[in-house]
């Protein structure tokens, strides 16, 4: 059977078994529709039991004296001749069995004939005989019970017609029970035998007749070549010949298996016929067996080998044969094997249905039973099916922890590039605020930007590989490394654009600060030069206070006044001198002191000192070597089906049989149990 294809689902198996070649040891066959017995059978006749009067005349015509022995069966022609004989005066003796007369129809005849032969009853026989003088003419009817109007006709030899007659007279006189009485009073009747008049012996046990009560005998059979036995009690313990006719049933499967295995043609065909032992020289013919009567019949040779001849020849074309050690692709008819009922044909084919196979997934499309069940012994080919049902995943799964550990790195990989977008366009904007800010840093921005451009090219590459999940724990840290590189690559390149500003800022502060410095040196040499005229004029002013006479026509009161004003006027006066010397002495030095940078404290980076200057505000990342912040699981993910967990333990769940060989690698490898979906309804992974 080819592999399973599509989704995967429970499928039907088959394994076919050719059996021709298996060897039964022992059967029937039945190689032959059914056919009627022969008309003839060596000495043996098929008889028609509806004799006209006249041709029972013709048999009865030179008897003087006629005995009638009735089976069970009643043979018509047993009776036709019994009354025929008493019709024509002859003296006739009527031998039944027990029940002889009990039916109206039997009373009645036998009613009619009473005054002309002798009845008794009380003798149950397996055959019809009709015997005419002491056995000089005899003729025996062989019937089974089941079909008694039709039988076997087997006329007697003189010496067997005489021990038939001596049988039957030791039957009629000293084994029967009843006998015929007709009184006026009481009608036809029967009544207890009185003694027999004379002596009846039993036949001589060598004689050619021998009677066998219950089964018990002891006589010798015949070295056989040729067994015929109507029922399984009649086939001989010893050896069966060359043929053994035995019937074809289950009960002596270990009969016909014994005389098989000992070399004999084990056949059979239902002849009607009572059990033979025939010899080379010598046969027996055996009626009934078991309990009652039994009428054992030594045959003549040349009786006994037109007999074998008969067989042997009804061999050949058997209805049922027994095989022993046969193919069975041999076998064309039907068959009884042992131990059962009825025979059987041969199958073609026999179906055996299975039970259910679980099976692992790779396993799947070779999976069968552990044992075969046996199949009918008569099957010569077998069929056997079965339905693979495939593992399942159970119910109430959930995502495995390795998937919700790649579906962290997914989503935060992608979270970091969007961050890495997001500040890219924030640099993007500084970039163009700083361009309009500072004109002579365009060609450096420039560069920033194609630096910039660059980035965003790379970010956009990474972003084609997201998410991580899909490339593998070595690509995915491969792709988390180079987030971690443009992350410090964008780090770096918004602390080189703040550098570049700050170098402008301070560029451009220290020519303000120039600017300033050399208005300040003006305006000092400006003020020095006004402020020695104003010294000058001040000593001057102060020599003149101090060279000024006092008036001479002053009273004491005057000249006290005079002076003190004067004083005041020099003390003035050498204040303003002091005061212009002072400012004079700070313009001078604001015109000496040389150019001195100044620095803002609000100007320094966080981590830097005034000796390491940095731009204003902070910078995004703090340079450094990249380092990836993001753990990448051990194992990739399947490449395919959906990796789920259920009670501590990992289910990789596909869904086609063509996945299967890929998925039982990826199970292998992720230490996890290959199933198809959950059934329907059962809830799969949350």
């Amino acid at each position: 059977m080819t592999s399973p294809t599509g989704p995967i689902a429970p499928f039907f198996k088959e394994e076919l078994v050719e059996r021709d070649a298996e060897v039964i040891a022992s059967c029937w066959e039945r190689v032959r529709a059914t056919t009627p017995p022969p008309d003839t059978l060596g000495p043996l006749t098929s008889l028609d039991a509806a004799w006209s009067d006249a041709k029972c005349d013709d048999w009865l015509a030179e008897a003087e004296a006629v005995a009638v022995l009735l089976s069970s069966g009643r043979h018509p022609l047993a009776w036709r001749l019994a009354e025929r004989a008493a019709q024509l005066g002859k003296r006739t003796y009527l031998l039944g069995p027990p029940d002889l007369g009990d039916t109206p129809e039997e009373h009645q005849r036998l009613r009619q004939l009473h005054s002309r032969l002798l009845v008794r009853r009380g003798v149950r026989m397996p055959l019809d005989a009709i015997l005419v003088d002491r056995g000089r003419r005899g003729l025996l009817l062989l019937s089974p019970a089941q079909r008694s109007s039709t039988a076997w006709a087997l006329p007697l030899e003189e010496s067997q017609g005489a021990a038939c007659f001596q049988a039957f007279t030791h039957l009629f006189w000293a084994a029967s029970t009843e006998e015929a009485l007709v009184a006026a009073q009481e009608g036809f009747r029967f009544r207890s035998c009185h003694p027999a008049p004379f002596d009846a012996p039993t036949p001589d046990k060598d004689g050619a007749v021998i009677l066998v009560r219950d089964g018990r005998t002891t006589r010798t059979l015949p070295a056989p070549r040729v067994s015929y036995a109507p029922t399984e009690a009649g086939v001989p313990d010893t050896e069966a010949g060359r043929y053994l006719f035995m019937p074809a049933s289950a009960a002596g499967f270990s009969l016909a298996e014994r005389h098989a295995s000992a070399g004999a043609n084990v056949v059979w065909s239902e002849a009607l016929l009572p059990a033979l032992v025939l010899g080379d020289d010598s046969g027996l013919l055996m009626a009934g067996s078991g309990r009652g009567w039994a009428f054992h019949l030594r045959l003549s040779s040349e009786a006994t080998a037109a007999l074998r001849n008969g067989l042997e020849a009804l061999a050949a074309r058997a209805e049922w044969v027994f095989r022993q050690s046969i193919p069975l692709g041999q076998l064309r008819g039907e068959v009884l094997l042992a131990g059962q009922p009825r025979p059987a044909l041969p199958l073609e084919e026999q179906l055996i249905p299975l039970a259910e196979v679980q099976a692992a997934l790779p396993e799947a499309s070779e999976a069968r039973p552990s044992s075969l069940p046996a199949p009918s012994p008569l099957a010569r080919r077998v069929r056997y099916r079965w339905q693979v049902q495939p593992p399942r995943a159970p119910a109430g799964t959930k995502p495995a922890r390795l998937v919700q550990a790649w579906k962290n790195c997914d989503e935060r990989a992608r979270a970091q590039l969007d961050t890495l977008r997001g500040l890219l366009t924030g640099f993007e904007q500084q970039r163009k605020s700083m361009g309009a800010r500072f004109v002579n840093l365009l060609g450096n921005l420039l560069g920033f930007e194609k630096r910039g451009s660059k980035l965003h090219a790379r970010l956009e590459e990474l972003e084609r590989q997201l998410p991580p999940s899909g490339l593998g724990p070595e690509a995915a840290g491969a792709l988390l490394d180079a987030l971690a590189e443009c992350e410090h690559q964008l780090s770096q390149l918004d602390l080189d654009m703040k550098t570049e500003a700050h170098k402008e800022e301070r560029r451009l502060e220290e020519l303000a600060q120039r600017e300033e410095h050399a208005r300040a040196v003006q305006e000092a040499t400006e003020k020095l030069a006004r402020l020695q005229a104003q010294l000058a004029e001040a000593q001057q002013r102060l020599q003149a206070l101090e060279s000024q006479q006092e008036p001479p026509d002053l009273s004491p009161e005057d000249r006290k006044a005079h002076e003190r004003k004067l004083k005041d006027q020099q003390k003035e006066q050498k204040k303003r001198l002091h005061e212009l010397q002072g400012e004079l002495k700070r313009q001078q030095a604001v015109k000496d002191k040389p150019f001195e940078l100044r620095q803002r404290p609000s100007e320094l980076l966080p981590g830097t000192t005034a000796a390491t200057p940095g731009p204003r505000g902070p910078a995004f990342v703090p340079a450094a070597a990249p380092k990836r912040s993001i753990q990448v699981p051990e194992r990739a993910l399947p490449s395919l089906g959906q990796l789920v967990e259920h009670g501590g333990k990992d289910y990789l769940v596909i869904q086609t049989w063509e996945e299967v060989a890929q998925g039982q690698r990826e199970a292998n490898r992720l230490q996890a149990r290959l199933v198809a979906p959950a059934a329907p309804g059962a809830g799969g992974a949350r």
